[in-house]
Formats: structure tokens, sequence, C-alpha cells
């Protein structure tokens, strides 16, 4: 399977994605342990597309980003889907539908009421068709990290359904 890394910069905005495939099990970057460690295998993109622009690179801060998705109600622009979410209900598990929506969990409710507290750090999201005017014609996984500044999607995207993600992550 052919591997890719494409770097795209808009000089006059200041802005660079870096697109890659993900690590996988084996690859070059190894730790001092001699294991392969993603964080190398990432990081070495982020170098190299630094020393082509001859700049420095700074995250974004996508806290607000994750913080606007997580609260935007009518319409939802994304379904957040955790897997093994259990709440305790009558001393019960009860998980959600495999396209439920955390959001409409009463316990999630009750944790997200006290947003003051809450992490805005790393959430997953399913980007819907349904309020994308027509660009999406299937729900998009995606991972936004707010801590190193990067969106995660599967690598079977395509270029249009990742510069809508993008598009929609810098409008907010």
């Amino acid at each position: 399977m052919q591997r890719f890394a494409l770097l795209i910069a808009d000089l006059d905005a200041r802005t660079a994605e870096v697109r890659l495939n993900p690590a996988e099990t084996a690859h070059g970057h190894i730790n001092a342990r001699s294991e392969p460690e993603d964080e190398l295998y990432y990081g070495a993109y982020l170098r190299r597309a630094q020393e082509i622009l001859q700049c420095s690179m700074l995250p974004l801060d996508l806290r607000p980003v994750i913080k606007q998705l997580v609260s935007e109600q009518n319409p939802r622009v994304v379904r957040i889907h955790i897997n093994r979410h259990a709440n305790q209900k009558n001393g019960r598990h009860t998980l959600n539908a495999a396209h439920g929506d955390v959001r409409d969990d009463p316990d999630f409710l009750l944790m997200y009421g006290n947003s003051e507290s809450w992490a805005w750090g790393s959430t997953s999201f399913h980007w819907t068709p349904a309020v994308s005017s027509g660009f999406l014609k299937r729900e998009l996984f995606s991972q936004l990290n707010a801590m190193d500044g990067y969106a995660r999607v599967n690598a079977d995207c395509s270029d249009e359904e990742i510069n809508y993600i993008v598009g929609q992550i810098r409008i907010r």
C-alpha cells in the first residue's frame, strides 16, 4: 500500500495543514526502547513541513471549536458517540445505540450542565450529512485534539470530505 504525506500551505493566510496516513504498527520512528512510537512518526512529518516552509508551526487551540460543536443542538452538525459509554440508572448499565448521540443521555446532560469544570481536551465526532448542504454523503469520523492542535480523520476520506471538516473547524 502506498503511503502519502501532503503539505498544504496558504502563505498569505499563514496557515498550513499536514495530511498523512496514520502510523502503522511497524515504522522507522523508534524510541529509546527500540519500539515504534506514533508521536515520533507524526513529529518527523511536522518537522519536515517546518523545514520546507522555513518557519515554526504553532498548533491551533481547538478547545473553543470542541466546546461549540458539543453545545450546538439545533441543528446538530456532529454526532458524539462514545463506545462503551455507560450510565447508572436503577443500578443497570445502558449503552448508547450504534448511531446514538451521547448528548441524549440524561447522565451526560447532568455532567455537561456543569460546563465550567468540563475538559475540552479531546473529543471524537461523527460529522452528519443531514446538515452539510449536500457536501457529505456519509457520516465522517474525526477526533479533535486540543492539547496538540490536530484533527484526525479516517484514511478513506476524500479531499472534499477533509476540506469540509477543515472548513467547519475554521468557521468556529
